[in-house]
């Protein structure tokens, strides 16, 4: 089995690892490349082989259901 990126990210980064897990592939996909690996849009879409719009959107979908999951974690 093959390591996931945030798995090699260091402790910072565990709360990040347990979120990414509770999102679509595709979204875990935008937040790796953009967040944790610190792509640009561009970038990242072309690695996911998508336009950039696609990506802009996965990455707001991403963001705002990590925001859910970190929110009812608070609860």
């Amino acid at each position: 089995s093959q390591a996931r990126p945030e798995e090699h990210a260091g402790e910072r980064r565990e709360g990040a690892g347990r979120v990414l897990e509770t999102l679509p592939p595709q979204q875990q996909q935008a937040l790796v490349y953009t967040k944790l690996m610190g792509l640009s849009v561009a970038d990242a879409a072309s690695r996911a082989g998508i336009s950039a719009g696609a990506m802009k959107v996965r990455v707001h979908r991403a963001t705002r259901a990590a925001i859910k999951v970190l929110e009812a974690d608070r609860e």
